[in-house]
């Protein structure tokens, strides 16, 4: 378990040894995976984020001289859910409805802490805010990778 140090940073030193990543004056670039990550949770509860899934995620962090955390990066697989698509001829007859029904059913069947969905239309909007879902009121940008 790691150990807060008295400026808040945490000390990495009861990690298992890894292979040297890239070093930079002194800062160590290293990839965290699986219970590894744990070592960011007094971070990440210090500033209100959830705690990336151990199996969907990995985490590039940045040691000093010290081996203390100064930076990190976290790649996390996050639910998502989107496209919802009804054929135009069985529009109106609540299949939408029927679909964000189940799939929040599904959602709060299984342990994962939030969901995101992207709304590209009016209807879509409505159905997130029926099921208590909130506009992130910050910018969210998109990339497509190769």
């Amino acid at each position: 378990m790691s150990i807060p140090h008295e400026e808040g940073l945490i000390r990495r030193e009861d990690l298992p040894k890894m292979a040297a990543g890239r070093s930079i004056d002194g800062m160590t670039f290293t990839w965290l995976d699986g219970q590894d990550l744990d070592i960011l949770e007094p971070i990440l509860q210090r500033h209100g984020w959830v705690s990336p899934n151990p199996r969907l995620s990995r985490a590039l962090v940045v040691f000093d001289s010290q081996n203390e955390i100064i930076g990190f990066s976290v790649f996390q697989l996050v639910p998502h859910v989107e496209p919802l698509w009804v054929a135009l001829r069985y529009r109106g007859m609540g299949l939408a409805e029927q679909l964000a029904h189940q799939m929040v059913e599904f959602l709060n069947s299984i342990p994962i802490p939030e969901a995101y969905v992207i709304v590209n239309n009016p209807h879509s909007k409505l159905l997130a805010e029926k099921y208590g879902m909130e506009a992130i009121n910050r910018p969210v940008f998109y990339k497509r990778c190769a």
